[in-house]
């Protein structure tokens, strides 16, 4: 395996832990900390899905002429920033706070994700895309596997420990996708 593929792949695992803590957590925090209700929790996803659906039709075919690694530290940015804006939203007055995060947190996704997919293709050999690739996503499950428990356990101190969390991750992938080479000065 290059080193290309080590990071992207270090990036892959970072980005599947990050959206394993969010998913499992974020209802708990917005509910229990924040005192979000019930009903609105069904809210959320919707509003991800179509701010992300209306970035991927209306932005990203406007960024193809970018090198993956600025979208992609942008996208990593607006996670960091996401995990933050959760971590400092005032207990009462919060509903607008949580409508900007799952907001910014769709586009981040926007830009991040499918760069994330695109880089790792590029970087695999043609020849063995389906080995490496299953490889990949076995070693990505196995290896966030126990963040689940980690993540729990920071929740039970402290609901915002979880995107404190996230947030140091989020800073370690912003890192390495400085290190990572655009794709056609790879192959060069």
């Amino acid at each position: 395996m290059n080193k290309e593929i080590v990071k992207v792949l270090i990036v892959c695992v970072i980005l599947h832990i990050a959206n394993l803590v969010n998913t499992s957590f974020f209802s708990l925090y917005v509910t229990q900390r924040l005192g979000i209700a019930d009903r609105y929790l069904a809210f959320f996803p919707i509003l991800n899905a179509a701010v992300m659906l209306i970035f991927m039709i209306g932005v990203q075919h406007r960024l193809e002429s970018v090198k993956f690694r600025i979208p992609m530290w942008i996208g990593l940015v607006l996670y960091a920033a996401c995990s933050v804006l959760l971590i400092l939203t005032p207990i009462g007055s919060s509903m607008p706070f949580i409508i900007v995060y799952v907001f910014v947190g769709a586009v981040a996704g926007g830009l991040v994700m499918p760069r994330k997919d695109a880089l790792l293709q590029l970087n695999i050999n043609p020849n063995e895309r389906a080995r490496i690739n299953a490889l990949i996503m076995s070693f990505t499950i196995a290896f966030a596997s126990p963040f689940g428990y980690l993540a729990g356990w920071l929740s039970s101190i402290d609901r915002r420990l979880p995107f404190v969390f996230t947030f140091t991750i989020y800073t370690i992938a912003i890192i390495i996708v400085g290190k990572i080479c655009d794709p056609e000065f790879a192959k060069e």
